[in-house]
């Protein structure tokens, strides 16, 4: 899976566009959901955006903005799992 989203790096899956969905739902290593390849893409673009907020430079905040973001920008919740592998990837951290 690692593989199929570039490693998890936070800045290059949240670039990913139509043809990398496209690819990752033709690759056999990875659930092949839709949803779940859209999902994982958007919570990329989220913690690229809470990551370049100057109000949540702190780690500490950084939580809380998760939820804060997704309720302003109406994105769907982002998942314990997939937020704890991009924040371990963010260079903010």
């Amino acid at each position: 899976m690692r593989e199929a989203f570039s490693n998890f790096d936070v800045d290059t899956v949240a670039a990913f566009d139509a043809s990398d969905i496209g690819r990752l739902l033709e690759d056999e290593r990875i659930i092949r959901n839709r949803r779940k390849v859209i999902s994982i893409i958007a919570n990329a673009q989220a913690t690229v955006e809470l990551r370049n907020d100057p109000t949540l430079a702190s780690r500490g905040r950084l939580e809380s903005g998760f939820q804060r973001s997704c309720g302003r920008t109406g994105r769907a919740i982002i998942r314990p799992t997939t937020r704890s592998i991009f924040q371990r990837k963010s260079p903010n951290r």
